[in-house]
């Protein structure tokens, strides 16, 4: 599990790589805290990302909820297996949240401001 942030544009951009699940997100919540104080919005790349559970789907409503009604949060290249979880967990039928199935789609979105 490896895991960087960066901002651009008011947004966090998140890149994850590996397993991510009960026992290492705390980790991943830690590392990107200091940029979800200044973003409008996140999205992740989960291109790299090989499986995840419910617990990175509590991370995301959470930080879904600390951006506001203005924020949005969205996910690039997900596994078909792992967007599933998104539906199952019920993000998908929220508006602020997006996936998107290229990282250069997610970025253009961003650099729009």
């Amino acid at each position: 599990m490896t895991s960087t942030a960066e901002i651009r544009h008011q947004s966090c951009l998140v890149t994850m790589a590996g397993e991510f699940d009960r026992a290492n997100v705390g980790t991943l919540r830690a590392e990107i805290e200091w940029c979800l104080d200044s973003a409008t919005s996140v999205v992740f790349d989960f291109g790299a990302v090989t499986f995840v559970d419910g617990a990175v789907m509590a991370v995301l409503h959470d930080i879904l909820e600390r951006l506001g009604d203005e924020g949005w949060l969205g996910v690039a290249r997900p596994l078909a297996r792992i967007e599933r979880l998104f539906r199952v967990a019920g993000l998908s039928d929220l508006p602020r949240f997006r996936v998107f199935p290229t990282l250069e789609e997610a970025l253009k979105i961003i650099d729009q401001g």
